[in-house]
């Protein structure tokens, strides 16, 4: 049985299809070139980097919620807290910032869920902060941080 082979339509048909497609990804080629190193925390001479993170501080409120002080009752707790979460996004920017060796983080509000904190000696200072964040190459990076509707209200 005699084979057939595409005509000479269709083989250029499928060069430009093809050729058209490759053309398309060469700027997403490219920009990934340029950023590559960010995915394996490696830095690079001359860059300077930063974190920014916000709506992060839930390891207090699922506690508080799981212990009955819910939100909707005047508490700090919130179903929807999470704090393991929290934990594992700690844990990533802390293998980033080995390599990265960021500049600061900048916090950019909702630190402290549900209700925000009641002073200066408020113990989520150190559950929902200190104890997450002060962990390997991250405890030396400073913070710079904002304020949002959630950290003031129980204040």
């Amino acid at each position: 049985m005699a084979s057939r082979l595409p005509s000479v339509n269709a083989v250029c048909w499928g060069v430009g299809v093809l050729g058209t497609l490759l053309l398309s990804l060469l700027p997403a080629i490219r920009q990934s070139m340029h950023t590559w190193h960010i995915g394996r925390a490696t830095s690079r001479p001359g860059h300077t980097y930063f974190f920014s993170i916000g709506d992060f501080g839930v390891v207090e409120c699922e506690k508080a919620y799981k212990a009955g002080d819910d939100g909707r009752h005047g508490g700090i707790g919130n179903d929807k807290c999470q704090g393991k979460e929290q934990i594992d996004v700690a844990e990533a920017m802390a293998h980033f910032a080995a390599g990265l060796r960021p500049a600061f983080v900048l916090s950019l509000g909702d630190n402290f869920y549900d209700r925000g904190v009641k002073s200066l000696d408020d113990a989520q200072f150190r559950t929902s902060f200190e104890d997450v964040y002060a962990r390997h190459a991250l405890a030396d990076v400073k913070w710079k941080i904002t304020l949002g509707d959630h950290d003031h209200r129980g204040n």
